[in-house]
Order: structure tokens, then sequence, then C-alpha cells
């Protein structure tokens, strides 16, 4: 698998870059510097600005519930969900000139980050706790106060295991839990780290990775939860983003060493909603077997599964983009290639080949 090209390098940023998106031809972003901004991929150019004054923003994403009307040659998504300190939610038409906001409320007065991605629903947390909000009667749905240490990040996850999906938040207690979305019940808390967790970030339908401060890269099985089926500290700092492009079957992620490392996932089902992995036999055995390095990583995995092996597959490094001129904050991919932030407020887009 060939090492992305990078093909355009987005400025307009002039403090840490919080998050990035991409759809299509357009990309959008967040920073430090209280700025979101809409991209052009193909010119490199923001073409949008939404900055909301006495509060910073936080977390964004596209809202895909529907296209723009209108035909627009960078993305049929225009519309774009906006999170604030404060605990403002706001809907932003970045295709109207100048844009407008679709719709505005405030579910809650304090947040460290917002979850966009389950249409109809926010999830929200805040230092230790995490909220599950209904965005149409504005009513919170549940609240989980779980974590002993702050939450650094919070991920809806798709799996056809659990009928409503899951909310997995990643903390500063050094475990991640998992909890049903329907009523915040948690059904998992994941172990074994020696440091934050900081980033996760759902793979296909049954697995979920995660990057930590103690440089490892993790993935877990939904299905057996007891360890990680595969962990590397290929990293040489703190992992602070991962993205699963499904396609390519690629896993990626980067940290503060200035790194983005390639995964291939070798032998998977690679669709959100299909099984991951195969039936071999029924057995009660469990075998794994790992190697880690800087270098290289490689793992074959296997996991039982109600009596039934699983055959997981393989994970190897299959590339590096180095020598970033900061650390990695945030990472988002499609087919087409990945798009990533940095501390210095610099945004790098890689095609692959």
């Amino acid at each position: 698998m060939a090492v992305p090209k990078k093909t355009i390098e987005l400025k307009g940023h002039s403090k840490t870059v919080r998050q990035v998106r991409s759809e299509q031809s357009s990309a959008i972003s967040v920073s430090a510097d209280k700025k979101v901004r809409f991209w052009n991929l193909n010119s490199g150019q923001h073409i949008g600005t939404y900055e909301e004054p006495g509060t910073t923003v936080l977390s964004i994403d596209y809202d895909k519930t529907s296209k723009t009307s209108v035909i627009w040659p960078l993305s049929d998504y225009t519309k774009v969900h906006i999170g604030h300190k404060n605990g403002l939610v706001s809907l932003v038409d970045f295709m109207e000139r100048p844009h407008i906001i679709v719709s505005s409320q405030r579910p809650v007065l304090l947040a460290d980050g917002f979850d966009f991605s389950s249409p109809g629903r926010y999830v929200i947390w805040e230092n230790n706790s995490v909220d599950c909000w209904d965005e149409e009667k504005k009513v919170r749905l549940w609240q989980s106060v779980e974590h002993t240490k702050k939450i650094q990040q919070a991920r809806v996850i798709s799996s056809t295991l659990f009928a409503n999906g899951l909310v997995g938040t990643a903390s500063s207690d050094k475990t991640v839990k998992l909890r049903n979305m329907s009523d915040g019940v948690t059904v998992a808390s994941l172990a074994g780290y020696t440091g934050v967790v900081n980033c996760l970030e759902p793979v296909g339908d049954y697995l979920l990775a995660s990057g930590s401060s103690d440089k490892y890269v993790k993935l877990w099985d939904l299905r057996k939860l007891t360890t990680p089926i595969f962990s590397s500290n290929a990293h040489s700092s703190p992992v602070r983003a991962v993205s699963y492009e499904e396609n390519g079957g690629r896993l990626i992620t980067g940290g503060d060493d200035g790194t983005v490392i390639l995964w291939e996932l070798d032998n998977w089902s690679r669709g959100r909603r299909e099984c991951l992995g195969m039936v071999t036999s029924q057995t009660s055995q469990q075998q794994q077997t790992s190697t880690s390095s800087t270098s290289t990583s490689t793992s074959t995995s296997t996991s039982t599964h109600q009596n039934t092996t699983i055959s997981i597959g393989t994970v190897k490094e299959s590339g590096r983009l180095v020598n970033l001129k900061s650390g990695i904050t945030s990472i988002d991919s499609d087919e087409s290639g990945l798009i990533v932030g940095c501390q210095d407020g610099l945004i790098y887009r890689y095609d692959f080949a």
C-alpha cells in the first residue's frame, strides 16, 4: 500500500487545530483561534468563516440529514453542527452568503466537546460527565458520571451487536467506558492503559481503536473485550488522533511526535454493517500473537465468542508521514485521502495513490 502524497496545505488558522472533517472536495476545521473555516480542497482556500463572539468553539461535524438543494461542486452537504464551550449548539449553512444560522440551542451550560454523528442526538461531555440529548425535543435522555477524571473524547459507535449503538468515552483516568446509546447504561470498561486515553474510532461493525498518552494504539473486539486484539507503541509520543478509512481498510494514527502512521488491515470484511472476521471452528480456545516496534507492527489474532472462534485478520504498518512541523491533533479520512490538523494551526491534505 503506497504512502499518501501531500497535495495541498491549508493555511488560515493562527492557533492549534482542534478538529478537522472532510467531505468530498470540502473540509471544515475548528481552531483554538475560535474560528470555524470551510475549505475548498481543490484550491486550498477557505471560503467561509464562522466565529461566535465571547465563546470558544470546540467541535464540528457535517449535518448529513439532508443534502444541499442546489448543485455545488465541492460537497453535497453545506450545513455544519458547531458546539461551543458555553454549551451552545448551532447549525450553520455555509452555502449562504453571508452564512446563516439555521438553528441554535443551549442544552448545557458548559461543555468540553460534542459528538454530532448520531442524527437527532447530541452527545456532550464536560469534565467527567457525559450527556445524551434529543435535538428535536430539547431534553436530556440520560447522563453518566462514572469516570473519576476528565473525559478526553466521546464517540458514537454503530454496531449490530447493540440495537441502538454505543457511546464510548476516553478518559484521563486511563480507561474507556462503553454505554448503551439508548439509556446510558455501562456495558463495558476497558482498562490496561498506563496513560491518558485521548481518542477513539469505530472500525467496521465490531471493532474499536484507541490512542493514548502511553504511546499505544490499541484495537478492541466488541465481542470479547477482555484484552485488545492488537497493541502497538510505534509512536514515540502520545497518540492524539485516530481515523478509519473503510474502503481501503486503513487505520490512521497521529501523535505529538508529528508522525502519521498508516496501518493496513488484511483479511477483514470491511463494511461498517458487516461482521469483521470469519467463523473458522467451534472451540473455546483463544489465540493471540502480537509484535510491536517503532518501525513495524503486525498482529494475527483469533477471538472466541459464544464458543466460536472468529479469525480477525492481520494488522501491519504500511507507511508513515513524517517530519510534519508540529504535533498531530486531528485526522479525518475517506476513500480519496486524509486530512491532518496540527498544533501549529496548519492543515494538510494527502491523497491516496
